[in-house]
């Protein structure tokens, strides 16, 4: 009875050491801010802040040219309200969005060869450029520095004397920070900053991003979200009009699965989104091939795709502004389409690749009216348009919407204008 009461006061003394020292475990955390700041970086961010017992400090390691306007907000939102000290290590560079992160927080430390600044926004508009301006402002004020600095490095019409001429963006190197209050230290060395705020007593937790976290910003980069949308319009636009479903509607479904689900771990798309594009799509599709002309389907179908997207990018001008490089992309690799791939069948939906005569087996559109209720076959694929044999003589035609494959059987159902519209004999 003894020995196993021993044991148990052995293993409550334990316990108690154990859950004791995990209480008073007190860190200094270290986060990385490097490469291209997007939404991926934000949640990395986002999970590290996220159990704060017994940090004492924070020290975020800052070298980047900068990146999405709308991860360096959810960055800088975070580190700016939190409890305890932040220091900003600028070991590069702390350009663009990289600026706004290092401002928001309470103390500035540059490595030797460090600079900070050069944050116009893209688009510049006035409506982008004011509404940094104001977020660069409210962040130097909320730390106690010159609103007015930080404004110069977003606007370039602003003018300080002895620092920065009217048309030039601000970009402090570490002297210059030095000499206008921000920058609080110089160091190459962790160590040596962690002794220099007396923060060497406790422990250092290095915390770097998840391989999940990092496939997420990779497919939320500006660059690479960019072309997984091209990459999935394109492959359906050339399935959509092809027979069969082959090797690009693959890559565009893959595409927009990747665009979808890299937003959905980076926690800015969700399962809807996703949803309200299959949705567009759908109806889109119906408004195409089964419904004759355009109305509320096809409208709604571009409205849900659109705001889909836009969503799915986080909204905003930004979001626009990607949107629109997508679609004059689209359009340049459209009409690129079109111009060194005439056979494919868009191309036939839009003209004739030559001349239509009589000795091929063409006829006028004044000598088509005749045709009604006459049978044929279809010659090549109707998707919805293509061409029949009516009579030993080839016309081209359309369906009312559905597909007929080659060699099917028709009847002609009616002639508008020219156009021959067929059905499927049964």
């Amino acid at each position: 009875m003894r020995k196993y009461m021993l044991l148990g006061a052995i293993f409550l003394i334990l316990f108690i050491s154990i859950s004791g020292t995990s209480a008073s475990r007190e860190r200094v955390i270290v986060l990385h801010i490097e490469g291209e700041i997007n939404l991926g970086l934000s949640k990395y961010v986002d999970r590290c802040l996220k159990d704060m017992d017994g940090v004492k400090a924070i020290v975020v390691e800052i070298d980047t040219f900068g990146g999405a306007l709308d991860a360096a907000t959810r960055i800088r939102d975070k580190l700016i309200h939190v409890d305890v000290p932040t220091i900003a290590w600028i070991k590069g560079r702390a350009w663009s969005a990289g600026a706004l992160i290092a401002l928001s927080c309470k103390k500035i430390v540059f490595s030797s060869g460090g600079s900070m600044g050069a944050a116009e926004p893209i688009p510049t508009t006035e409506k982008t450029v004011s509404a940094v301006r104001g977020e660069f402002e409210s962040t130097c004020e909320a730390n106690g520095r010159d609103p007015k600095i930080g404004a110069s490095m977003v606007d370039k019409e602003i003018e300080i004397e002895g620092v920065v001429k009217k048309g030039e963006l601000l970009t402090l190197s570490s002297e210059n920070a030095k000499r206008l209050g921000f920058s609080d230290y110089e160091s190459n060395s962790l160590d040596d900053i962690l002794s220099h705020f007396s923060l060497n007593e406790f422990e250092v937790s290095d915390l770097s991003p998840f391989p999940s976290e990092k496939i997420a910003g990779f497919l939320t980069s500006s660059i690479v979200r960019e072309i997984l949308l091209i990459i999935g319009f394109l492959g359906l636009l050339i399935e959509a009009t092809t027979p069969g479903f082959g090797i690009p509607g693959t890559m565009g479904l893959v595409a927009l699965s990747l665009f979808f689900g890299g937003h959905m771990i980076a926690g800015i798309g969700n399962w809807l989104y996703t949803v309200m594009f299959i949705a567009g799509i759908v109806l889109l599709l119906l408004e195409i091939f089964v419904i004759p002309g355009f109305g509320i389907a096809g409208i709604s179908g571009i409205a849900l795709i659109f705001i889909s997207i836009f969503l799915t990018l986080g909204g905003g001008v930004s979001a626009m502004y990607a949107m629109g490089v997508v679609a004059l992309i689209l359009l340049v690799s459209f009409l690129v389409l079109l111009f060194f791939f005439p056979k494919l069948p868009i191309w036939k939906k839009l003209g004739l690749a030559r001349r239509e005569t009589k000795k091929e087996g063409y006829i006028a559109i004044t000598e088509k009216k005749h045709l009604e209720g006459k049978e044929g076959k279809a010659i090549t694929m109707l998707r919805p348009s293509g061409v029949v044999e009516i009579d030993g003589k080839r016309y081209d035609a359309l369906t009312e919407g559905e597909f007929i494959e080659k060699g099917k059987k028709i009847v002609v159902t009616r002639v508008e204008g020219g156009k021959v519209f067929v059905k499927k004999l049964r």
